[in-house]
């Protein structure tokens, strides 16, 4: 027998209140929901991540009739896989997992904390922090989408998965997401790699200025140059040396100034004598 993993989309205020959204932002939204549910429960299922062509993920995810109240919209996603093989992570649950990791990618995509739910999510960020982190970017488009509802429709959408709260939409978060303002501005900084997927540069990392964590990118030509110096960092943070590297970076802000993320221009090895604190 599958697990059975529960969703449930709840939008309130605006037409919402009376029953209705309009159809073409408010399916739009749903859909967007929905995508970010397939591209999830498929990283759960493989250990792969996919967002083109088909995979497993586009499958799995079930959608109910809506329902008022003020409008209701539940998924069911049918997991067959089996995490503790999938991630090597003893006694692992598949449905604990999508509702960790699905809570973890909207609220890193809202640029707010997201501490793991439960022990599955914590044993994967301690292994595939940077896997996880390209994840967090791959749904950044669905998730966007997921938006659309969030105007006439409604102004707020409650998102929970099971028996925790996966996050909320609402005019803020719609803001921030959409938002992505370049600063050209070079910056330097050590920091700790908290996170770092090599195929593609994406990643995670501590910047202790800001006392926060914040993805990064990096074009192809600077992953062939430099991708070992993160490697040696994510190394360093794993065994607590306390040694960092120093990145060259500009940023991506959101619309009220806070850093988003950082596309890295350039890096190397350095120490630190106090390690810095990873959140």
């Amino acid at each position: 027998m599958p697990d059975m993993a529960s969703f449930e989309l709840k939008l309130r205020g605006g037409l919402a209140e009376r029953h209705i959204m309009e159809g073409f932002d408010g399916y739009n939204a749903l859909a967007g929901a929905a995508y970010t549910l397939s591209l999830v429960a498929n990283y759960v299922e493989t250990g792969v991540i996919r967002y083109k062509g088909q995979f497993i993920g586009r499958h799995i995810v079930l959608a109910e009739p809506i329902a008022q109240g003020s409008i209701l919209a539940r998924f069911k996603v049918l997991l067959t896989g089996d995490a503790e093989q999938v991630f090597d992570i003893p006694d692992a649950d598949s449905e604990n997992l999508l509702y960790g990791l699905v809570r973890r990618v909207v609220q890193r995509n809202f640029g707010l904390p997201a501490e793991p739910i439960n022990a599955e999510t914590e044993a994967l960020l301690e292994d595939r922090a940077g896997e996880v982190e390209e994840l967090v970017l791959a749904v950044e488009p669905s998730l966007r989408r997921a938006h659309e509802a969030i105007g006439p429709s409604a102004t707020s959408m409650e998102w929970t998965g099971g028996f925790s709260t996966m996050g909320t939409l609402d005019p803020a978060t719609k803001e921030y997401i959409k938002a992505s303002i370049p600063e050209r501005i070079p910056m330097t900084q050590d920091v700790t790699v908290r996170g770092f997927y090599g195929n593609t540069g994406r990643g995670l990392i501590y910047d202790p200025t800001i006392d926060r964590n914040i993805s990064i990118s990096m074009r192809k030509e600077t992953l062939a140059a430099i991708g070992r110096v993160f490697s040696y960092g994510l190394d360093q943070y794993l065994n607590r040396t306390g040694n960092t590297i120093r990145i060259e970076f500009t940023r991506l802000l959101s619309s009220d100034g806070r850093p988003k993320h950082y596309v890295i221009t350039g890096a190397r090895a350095t120490r630190m004598l106090t390690p810095s604190r990873p959140v």
